[in-house]
């Protein structure tokens, strides 16, 4: 496979997340057919198998999607995407009750990395819906997050 895993993870958890209707280009949750130099290669070829990483991802941040309200028919699906911190490392937003921490590590540069970021509401019901990350409260009372060595993102949210 091409590429960095990692950076691929962010992306789609961005694009699953924020406003519209998210748009996944076929095979990418198949690594051997997202990573192939031929870019019409067929999915049959590997057996349809979305169980690998990516493919768990999209299955996750469709789950948040669903039970954040903000799919089709949910009860946020209106709501706007509010940036609540962006720098050279990391995008920070939220949908509703979901707040997304995506960030450009790449795959095994995240370890003990962290970040608090100010303007977010924290605290009881607020948990991690997906990644290998921890959340905190810092010692000013911010919002922290602290990447697990993938540097997959880290979607938290009150369901």
């Amino acid at each position: 496979m091409r590429g960095d895993v990692a950076l691929l993870k962010n992306a789609l958890a961005y694009t699953m997340l924020s406003e519209g209707i998210p748009i996944v280009y076929y095979g990418t949750e198949v690594l051997e057919v997202a990573g192939n130099d031929d870019n019409r290669v067929g999915m049959w070829e590997f057996g349809y198998d979305s169980s690998g990483e990516v493919g768990e991802l999209i299955k996750a941040m469709n789950g948040i999607r669903k039970e954040g309200g903000l799919g089709w028919g949910g009860k946020d699906v209106d709501e706007k995407m509010v940036i609540k911190a962006a720098d050279a490392n990391w995008f920070v937003f939220q949908r509703g009750s979901v707040v997304a921490f995506v960030n450009n590590f790449g795959k095994g540069n995240g370890g003990g990395k962290s970040k608090c970021f100010e303007g977010l509401e924290w605290g009881n019901g607020t948990t991690v819906l997906y990644g290998d990350g921890r959340t905190y409260v810092g010692e000013e009372g911010q919002a922290c997050v602290e990447l697990g060595e993938g540097a997959d993102p880290v979607v938290t949210g009150r369901m």
